[in-house]
């Protein structure tokens, strides 16, 4: 009974995926899968392959992916850094921050600084815990 758990496992995750591969090469196929919905959810960035999918495949390829979103937004750091760098070199670190953070807001549709914001809408407009929790 146990071997076939593990085949209607291994096919409802072909399945989830835009391919339907078997062995290694589809385990590598939904990995890129899961790494492009987690690129496309944290970032304005169109991954290829991506519109071929149902939207119930790109809901479990998000799902499995959420492991990737530390490294999605540790790339995203690293190039806000990058800009912030060498943007500090020939502007003062006040304009090159505005502008590094500008450009990170550009590339991920504001995403930290909505959530940011909703901190404060939160913190600063309910006096309950249930208020601060309904304005988020």
């Amino acid at each position: 009974m146990m071997a076939s758990e593990d085949n209607t496992s291994e096919l409802d995750h072909s399945s989830n995926s835009g391919h339907v591969e078997n062995g290694s090469e589809g385990l590598v196929s939904r990995q890129w899968d899961c790494l492009g919905a987690a690129v496309q959810f944290l970032t304005r960035v169109t991954m290829p392959g991506m519109t071929q999918m149902t939207a119930e495949q790109y809901a479990a390829a998000l799902r499995n992916g959420v492991v990737y979103f530390p490294i999605v937004g540790g790339c995203i750091g690293v190039i806000t850094a990058s800009l912030f760098l060498g943007l500090s070199w020939g502007l003062s670190a006040w304009i090159a921050a505005l502008i590094a953070l500008g450009i990170e807001a550009l590339f991920t549709g504001a995403f930290h600084e909505d959530a940011f914001a909703d901190t404060f809408d939160a913190l600063g407009g309910g006096w309950t815990r249930e208020q601060v929790l309904e304005i988020m």
